[in-house]
């Protein structure tokens, strides 16, 4: 009988435990269902926006941004970057902060562009002096518009710069592509229109067999590096999305890079800058 009742009082215990414990979790996911339900999104296969999308991201011709990072050192280079919202966003969306930069770094100071401007200077002790363009314009229109890069770039401070870096191509919709001609032609007048001692372009970082290859191909026509950022927007790390840091309403916008990637995109160009 003794037994019986241990077992009993026992069973009691070990249900209130129990109950006690769901309680617990329960409450823990109604406070973090933000967090959880990003989470479980991120570990779903991640893609690139669809077309559509990528349309309402930058549709109109974007200001420059012309800045300077000083270390009072000896010597001073200077750097364009040309870009789509990855690289320069007049407003970032959904964002309390609307000063330009990268769309998803959660502050200027964390986009890829302000990160390697950083990395760059410390590590070579050089002051900088930089330019930012959006040019997801020419993405999108180099089949029907015969863009006039001197115009285009009219706006921007530095006339001969020591490196120049490139990051286009998520804009270049499935249909476009297929003018794979046309797209090499135009990319290689867009590089060859700015006179740098360094060019360094980059693979997309929604990955795409198809703009890969051809991007490799002007690369090696055009003798410039190439930065492979694919990896990161390939959805096996799900903390180089933005969605990783929070709740995006806009589709498409959790699938720009996070703080994580753009620092990992600086690491991978700064790979590529020689001094």
């Amino acid at each position: 009988m003794k037994y019986k009742m241990l077992h009993h009082r026992g069973g009691v215990i070990s249900l209130s435990l129990n109950l006690i414990f769901i309680l617990i979790f329960v409450a823990l996911l109604v406070w973090k269902w933000d967090y959880v339900r990003n989470r479980f999104d991120n570990y779903c296969n991640s893609k690139s926006p669809s077309d559509q999308t990528l349309l309402a991201f930058n549709n109109n011709p974007l200001e420059v941004v012309n800045d300077s990072l000083i270390i009072n050192a000896d010597s001073t280079v200077s750097m364009v970057f040309l870009g789509n919202s990855i690289t320069m966003c007049d407003v970032p969306l959904e964002l309390p902060d609307k000063t330009p930069r990268g769309m998803t770094a959660t502050s200027p100071e964390k986009d890829y562009v302000h990160r390697l401007v950083k990395m760059f200077a410390h590590k070579n002790n050089v002051n900088i002096q930089y330019s930012v363009c959006n040019i997801a314009n020419f993405e999108r229109g180099f089949t029907k518009i015969n863009f006039n890069f001197d115009s285009l770039f009219a706006n921007i401070s530095i006339s001969a710069p020591d490196y120049l870096i490139v990051q286009i191509g998520e804009n270049v919709s499935r249909e476009d592509i297929a003018h794979r001609t046309l797209f090499k032609q135009e990319y290689g007048r867009l590089l060859s229109s700015i006179d740098a001692a360094q060019k360094v372009i980059t693979l997309p970082f929604w990955p795409d067999s198809r703009k890969q290859d051809i991007i490799t191909e002007i690369a090696l026509e055009n003798g410039t590096r190439l930065s492979d950022i694919s990896h990161l927007g390939a959805g096996t790390e799900p903390s180089n999305f933005a969605k990783s840091q929070q709740h995006y309403s806009v589709p498409g916008v959790g699938e720009h890079p996070s703080d994580t990637a753009m620092y990992r995109i600086a690491q991978v160009l700064l790979c590529n800058l020689t001094r």
